[in-house]
């Protein structure tokens, strides 16, 4: 759920009115929240961890690099996907499913997952840019 916060409208009459001129407001914030999201997992980079804050489990042979960078090609090919009101991420190398690995093996999570669901701070980024687009276009 999203928290909005509006100020300055003195009537919730003319609150609705201003949002029945914002239809699809989702479709206006797609391009950014995957842009975002593409954040959101390049910092998962940078930290080694996944989404939820847990540490990536160590690399069997340590070459000094990074845990998920070997050559830099994963973290390289992270890239925004918008389609409609639907967005998320790509991640175009073969080997991303072997290192995010939903069972066995490290269980390096890139993205949340299903059963667990989007993280809090995943959330408070998504609701941060919601907002601002949402009060941008009442504005206008």
């Amino acid at each position: 759920m999203v928290a909005i916060v509006v100020k300055g409208i003195k009537s919730v009459g003319a609150l609705a009115a201003k949002m029945r001129a914002i239809p699809g407001i989702a479709h206006y914030a797609t391009s950014e929240l995957a842009g975002e999201t593409v954040d959101l997992v390049l910092d998962g980079f940078a930290k080694e961890s996944d989404p939820y804050g847990k540490k990536w489990a160590p690399k069997k042979r340590s070459n000094g690099k990074p845990v998920g960078v070997d050559t830099g090609a994963m973290k390289g090919s992270v890239s925004p996907v918008v389609s409609g009101s639907h967005f998320g991420v790509s991640i175009g190398v073969y080997y991303a499913p072997y290192f995010h690995a939903p069972s066995g093996r490290a269980q390096r999570w890139l993205v949340p997952n299903r059963s667990s669901g989007i993280p809090g701070s995943w959330m408070d980024s998504y609701h941060d840019i919601i907002e601002r687009i949402f009060l941008e276009r009442l504005k206008g």
